[in-house]
């Protein structure tokens, strides 16, 4: 048994030819429509200190997010940044927390613990 096998040709002709122009013309005269950047809502990152360490010990955020510290330990903690000269939480009982927003890259620690240490990274595009 052996199978035709036709071959149709299509010759679009002046109709075909004058379409594809018109697209290439629309395609190649329109003008790039700006796209809108991409607005976010600043978000709330959560921070729990349990058996006396801060976990996540560095945290990545956006400029303009928050951090909630949380305690989940036994004993109070005080959040401070590094330094101790920019910020600080109250003495956090156990389940208090403490919100901050942030602008910048930050070392912080526990006061009261000075050995609890962490940080805070402020990335441009996340």
């Amino acid at each position: 048994m052996s199978k035709l096998l036709t071959v149709v040709r299509v010759n679009p002709g002046l109709p075909g030819f004058t379409l594809a122009f018109c697209i290439f013309l629309l395609l190649s005269c329109a003008k790039s429509i700006p796209v809108p950047s991409v607005q976010t809502k600043p978000m709330v990152h959560a921070v729990e200190i349990k058996k006396f360490q801060f976990n996540p010990k560095t945290l990545t955020v956006r400029s303009g997010d928050s951090v909630r510290w949380i305690n989940k330990d036994i004993v109070p903690h005080q959040v401070a940044e590094g330094t101790l000269k920019k910020w600080r939480s109250k003495d956090l009982l156990p389940n208090d927390s403490f919100i901050l927003k942030i602008k910048s890259s930050t070392s912080y620690i526990c006061k009261l613990h000075p050995t609890m240490k962490a940080k805070i990274v402020v990335a441009i595009d996340l």
